[in-house]
């Protein structure tokens, strides 16, 4: 039998026109009789539309006014156009229930009959029409496309900073600084990037280098770009990456293109370049230039770096694990790291540019430097064009012109499946210099390839080519393939550099080549008592300038058994033709708290080269992370029994100023949610380990789930990702604290913007408590008013339970009479017995205080005391009337009434007058509050 996976459920309510069939036998003519109706057209029980319809229990028809509004509303729910067209047609024209759709109107399936065309499901009892839509008449996209709605936060100036330093005793100290800062202005926003450096090594253009300093603009499908930009910064941002071919420059540029950066989006699993360690140590990645990327510590065993990790683009990185002076792992890599977007077919992106080349530092040889004519300032244009030509296939077109040279490039890429891709490219020049690119991906194995062919006739003089991709012939092998397997996890990685040295070139000698190949393979798995194995194999062929050859295989056996929770026991080996390596080592980790980590590592090396030379050398290596609210960093300390130490450190912040506040966090991002509770902070309840918890706020982005937010200090900053329409509630059921401020925020996100809320959190208590009214009779209604009230729940007859926000006003009413409680400091527990409701008294011609009961009784309200014996005084004086003193408790506070069966003469109310003389002062009208955690204690 066929499967119909896909269908769309419309159900809906409309107004209708009455008519009867006249043909119709006696008794059906409910079957045909329409009536009008309102109801709420929903798609997929998500989407809702209102429309007007003629609907019997067989047939219907819509009113040509809500055609534009249902044909669209069809296609925003990936209706393909022809089919919206059809639907709205029929539904003009009318249309039957299916006859392919047994059983409950409600929820019947098509048979297979009716799978072919769109079905009319008619569920009279709940106002619907149900429109059953075959999967072949849906798209994959919209045919509209929705762009995220112009609803910017805060603007603010973001910047975000990162420090690293270090030293050792076989290299001079160094330290790197990075500042990035992104600001909305303009309706658009400012980027800059720029580093120090204190290294000799890690400079290209100086100490003090700008990499970025741009404006950005984004309007729906276009973004326009002003700026400069180095060859660090990645500068295209559609569909057009496909033409990427790692040419680097730097220059000053206007740039126009198409974007989707605007639309719905959704991110996929980043790639992940593994490589395995015999020992803790410490990963540096850095460009080809010595520019630092980042740097973190890795444990033994098996690690890896994510490509998101790393900067957007096609770039060659180099990654070092060291311990003290011991290179543990060293590999160079070309990462191709371009997020190419999705078109569909017959779509175009395009990308123009004009702009001018800026002097780049290409050979670092300063004897040649000084022979060379510099390519600079060169004026350019460049456009760029890709379209998708099938499902499947995507073509691309480049031209980048300057006033001499020219580089002209086609790409071609094949994608039946997420993850199935093959991509080529070929690059002329204008020298007849060429450049060739392949890339293949299937599922976990990936393989790139690119070469470029230096034709240049003058070497001195630099064309564009070299400008691009410096000087001599270059190819350059990658690949890698992890996947789990056996139940551990295994890699293979493999790199291979062929470059023909630039002194070569200028020499005139034929084709003298630097060549570099290295294969890395291993396999991880646990085993007994959760211990870990490492196995891992490395061969390096290397051939230099001089033709001097090196080639070594090694293998290495890393094992790790736990001692305990936070200690281990380490051995590994390493052997290859010339030398074998032993390791021992003992590590411990402790967490001092949530921010502070710190892990020592004693070991004990051996090698022996060739069996004639040996040595035996002790280590010591401590290694420290640390995470909190404001800033997030790591260092790494390592000595040496062979008087080799080194040290490092790294630590990242980043600051945001809307115009009025500072706030410091430690998270990257270019737009934040921040949540500030604006209430008073002694209302924060802190438990028995100090940890603080007001509530939950519950996010939505672009309409799916985006996680909860837990608000647990009076300020918390969470990045968020761009161009998304967030919704942020306050979820006040998750906790027991009650909102007085913002509750909800609709805005989106775009590059410099904070999205603020500002909630006033208190905490709720709760109490139980019976009410009677002056008479003894039980209350069967209480209310709660002011500010602090939350709610108000009758549990049984008589029983209230009511909910009330620390810190803030409140009191509790029946009808007209005041509910009394004990004064919120003297609550001992959540249950106050039972209580009662002051009735509302009359100001009587005396100036007493009166009402009548229901018994038809009077009562005379005297005051609040405290003192006992005095009212036992006036009471004595007046035990031959007929009168009865009443008196109400309510905690400390005691009411006095008098109760009489008849109005006081003049003499009675007059003791009764002096006796209100001695009443405290009046404390009824005092609006009530309790009190927090904190401030109880």
């Amino acid at each position: 039998m066929k499967k119909w996976p896909l269908y769309i459920v419309l159900i809906g309510s409309f107004n209708v026109a009455i008519g009867v069939n006249a043909s119709v036998p006696e008794g059906f003519e409910d079957l045909v009789q329409e009536k009008q109706l309102a109801a709420t057209l929903l798609l997929n029980d998500e989407a809702r539309l209102t429309a007007q319809v003629s609907m019997g229990e067989v047939s219907a028809s819509i009113d040509e006014s809500e055609v534009d509004s249902l044909k669209y509303f069809l296609q925003q729910h990936y209706v393909s156009e022809e089919t919206a067209e059809l639907v709205v047609e029929e539904l003009v024209n009318g249309v039957s229930n299916s006859l392919f759709c047994i059983g409950s109107s409600d929820g019947c399936q098509v048979s297979d009959e009716g799978r072919q065309s769109v079905q009319y499901v008619m569920v009279p009892e709940q106002e619907a029409i149900r429109i059953l839509v075959p999967p072949e008449m849906m798209v994959v996209r919209k045919t509209e496309r929705r762009y995220i709605k112009e609803m910017p936060g805060e603007s603010a100036l973001l910047m975000h900073h990162r420090l690293s330093a270090g030293g050792g005793s076989g290299s001079d100290a160094y330290g790197f600084y990075e500042n990035r800062a992104t600001m909305r202005a303009l309706g658009g926003y400012f980027r800059s990037e720029v580093n120090m450096t204190t290294n000799d090594d890690n400079r290209e253009y100086g100490y003090f280098e700008v990499d970025e300093l741009s404006y950005n603009y984004l309007h729906r499908s276009n973004r326009f770009k002003l700026g400069f930009a180095s060859e660090h910064v990645e500068r295209i941002w559609n569909g057009t990456t496909m033409l990427a071919a790692s040419e680097e420059y730097r220059g000053l540029s206007v740039d126009y293109g198409s974007t989707r950066e605007l639309e719905f989006s959704s991110s996929n699993q980043s790639p992940r370049l593994y490589f395995s360690i015999p020992s803790a140590g410490r990963l540096r990645v850095t460009r080809d230039d010595g520019t630092p990327v980042f740097e973190r510590n890795v444990r033994a065993g098996q690690n890896y770096v994510s490509y998101s990790e790393l900067p957007k683009g096609i770039n060659t990185f180099t990654f070092t694990v060291l311990a003290g002076e011991r290179v543990l792992y060293r590999e160079v890599h070309k990462i191709y790291n371009n997020n190419n977007e999705v078109l569909a077919t017959g779509e175009w992106d395009y990308l123009f540019s004009i702009g001018q080349l800026y002097e780049r530092d290409i050979v670092h040889n300063r004897f040649i430097e000084d022979d060379m004519e510099y390519y600079r300032y060169e004026a350019f244009t460049e456009a760029r064009v890709a379209t998708q030509l099938t499902t499947d296939w995507l073509l691309g077109l480049g031209m980048f012109n300057t006033s001499q040279d020219y580089f002209a490039r086609a790409a071609i890429e094949y994608r039946p499946e997420q993850d199935i891709r093959f991509n080529a490219l070929y690059g002329r020049f204008e020298d007849n210099s060429d450049y060739y690119q392949a890339a293949l991906m299937i599922y976990g194995f990936r393989v790139d390839w690119s070469r470029f062919d230096d034709n240049s006739e003058n070497p001195v003089e630099m064309s564009l080519a070299n400008y691009f991709y410096g000087f001599g012939t270059n190819e350059e092998w990658t690949a890698s393939f992890n996947q789990p397997l056996f139940g551990g996890s295994a890699y293979v990685n493999y790199t291979r550099f062929k470059n023909e040295g630039a002194e070569s070139v200028f020499n005139n000698e034929d084709q003298e080549f630097i060549r570099y190949s290295t294969v890395t393979a291993g396999y991880a798995f646990r085993t007994w008592l959760g211990s870990s194995v490492d196995l891992s194999m490395t061969y390096y062929d290397s051939e230099d300038v001089d033709n001097v050859q090196d080639d070594e295989v090694t293998f290495g056996i890393n094992v790790s058994v736990p001692l305990g929770v936070e200690s281990y026991l380490g051995y590994s080996v390493e052997f290859g033709e010339r030398y074998e390596r032993h390791r021992a080592s003992v590590g411990s980790s402790h967490r001092f708290n949530d921010a502070l980590s710190v892990n020592g590592e004693l070991g004990m090396n051996y090698d022996d080269y060739d069996g004639q030379d040996s040595n035996t050398l002790g280590d010591l290596s401590l290694s420290a992370n640390y995470h909190d609210d404001y800033v997030r960093g790591s260092a790494f300390a390592y000595a040496s029994t062979d008087d080799s130490y080194s040290g490092s450190a790294n630590m990242s912040s980043s600051t945001l100023f809307n115009g009025k506040d500072v706030v410091v966090t430690s998270e990257e991002a270019d737009s934040y949610l921040i949540v500030r509770n604006r209430g008073d902070v002694e209302n924060v309840a802190i438990d028995d380990s100090g940890a603080k918890f007001l509530s939950v706020a519950v996010m939505r982005q672009n309409g799916d789930n985006g996680g909860r937010l837990i608000l647990n200090d009076d300020e918390v900053v969470s990045p968020i990702d761009l161009y998304r329409e967030y919704e942020i509630v306050i979820d006040e059921d998750a906790s027991d604290y009650h909102n007085e401020g913002q509750s909800h925020l609709a805005a989106t996100s775009f590059p410099g913007t904070l999205l603020a809320m500002d909630v006033d959190m208190r905490e709720i208590k709760s109490y139980i408590s019976i009410f009677n009214d002056i008479e003894g009779n039980p209350v069967n209604t209480v209310e709660c008013r002011g500010t602090g009230c939350v709610d108000v729940e009758e549990l049984v007859d008589g029983v209230f339970k009511f909910r009330v926000s620390a810190g803030l006003p409140f009191e509790l009413r029946t009808s007209a009479q005041r509910c009394l409680i004990p004064p919120p400091s003297e609550f001992d527990g959540n249950n106050l017995g039972s209580n009662f409701c002051m009735p509302a008294f009359e100001e009587s011609e005396d100036g007493m205080k009166l009402t009548r009961g229901q018994n038809g009784n009077f009562y005379y309200y005297i005051g609040e005391f405290n003192d006992g014996s005095l009212v036992e005084r006036y009471e004595s004086q007046l035990e031959d009337e007929p009168l009865t003193f009443i008196r109400k408790t309510v905690g400390s506070r005691t009411f006095l009434f008098v109760e009489a069966p008849f109005e006081l003469d003049t003499a009675n109310v007059g003791v009764l007058s002096t006796l209100e003389a001695y009443a405290l002062e009046e404390t009824l009208e005092q609006p009530f509050y309790v009190f927090s955690r904190t401030e109880q204690e």
